[in-house]
């Protein structure tokens, strides 16, 4: 699509799988295009980010692409394939499962299936960002390992919190249908993801820290998946 960046988007080809091209892309970059655009995550397609996305395109974020690029693709694949098939109403799902079969066959870790851990491993945390003031008490804010995040908890995580639960607001295929993980992590946590030298994250407080360019993307807790 004809549209300018900034930062520039970056993208470049990552696979090609019959008519169907995916690339890598600055996920900050086409976030900060429009609003429109700016519940880009993980991943995206055309049907979700028509102004942006090309027909018969995936774009991946490219902080992620290394490690977990091809989940995303698989997850995207098998979404095209079903709604070309005419079975958009089992798209969704089907696409995560793929993703999550493959997470369990590559990562050899067992999808947990909303059954959370009775202490959260140390490498499931990576750091705490920031702790906000909250009139029913302070909220941790911690980065942690997305990889492990999406293959025990909850393959289409972005970031989560377990003050309420926002179970069935779905979004886009982005990765940014966020029912917070409610149960995985402790309940004054909430938790973002590690991209490469920032994060993508977000939170229902409206006042965000300064320390990185953009270090929030709407969710849920606006009225968005």
């Amino acid at each position: 699509m004809d549209r300018r960046y900034d930062p520039k988007l970056n993208k470049k080809r990552y696979l090609t799988h019959a008519d169907c091209t995916v690339y890598t892309v600055n996920g900050f970059a086409v976030r900060n295009a429009s609003q429109a655009d700016e519940e880009f995550g993980n991943f995206g397609c055309h049907d979700e980010f028509p102004d942006a996305i090309g027909g018969r395109e995936v774009w991946v974020s490219e902080k992620l692409a290394a490690r977990e690029g091809v989940f995303f693709t698989t997850n995207a694949l098998t979404y095209l394939a079903r709604v070309a098939a005419g079975a958009t109403d089992r798209a969704y799902d089907e696409g995560i499962d793929a993703e999550r079969a493959l997470r369990e066959s590559i990562n050899g870790l067992e999808y947990r299936d909303g059954k959370p851990h009775k202490r959260v491993p140390d490498a499931v945390f990576l750091d705490e960002y920031v702790v906000l003031p909250d009139p029913k008490g302070t909220v941790s804010v911690r980065l942690v390992d997305g990889n492990l995040a999406r293959s025990y908890y909850k393959t289409d995580y972005t970031w989560a919190g377990r003050a309420t639960s926002t179970r069935g607001c779905r979004g886009r295929r982005s990765g940014s249908r966020t029912e917070r993980t409610t149960g995985s992590f402790p309940s004054s946590f909430v938790t973002s993801t590690l991209s490469g030298a920032w994060c993508e994250m977000a939170a229902w407080n409206t006042t965000a820290p300064t320390r990185s360019p953009r270090p929030w993307s709407s969710t849920c807790a606006k009225g968005r998946g």
